[in-house]
């Protein structure tokens, strides 16, 4: 029984605290040199469909240097 509850609170606890570490502090940089509010790096946090968010966002907006074709 302690040993399923560690488990558990290592499933709801630590793992979201390293995936904000690893996921969300790169992906807030990148946002912030394309132009983007910070906060968009958020949507990486929601399992599966954060990431393909947060690209399409990335893709699809125009970036501030990006030269604009006539």
């Amino acid at each position: 029984m302690n040993d399923l509850m560690g488990q558990l609170i290592a499933q709801l606890f630590v793992w979201p605290v390293v995936a904000l570490v690893l996921f969300y502090y790169p992906i807030r940089k990148v946002c912030v040199r394309a132009g983007l509010s910070p906060h968009n790096a958020f949507w990486v946090l929601v399992p599966f469909l954060g990431w393909l968010i947060i690209l399409g966002i990335l893709a699809f907006s125009s970036w501030p240097n990006r030269i604009e074709e006539d």
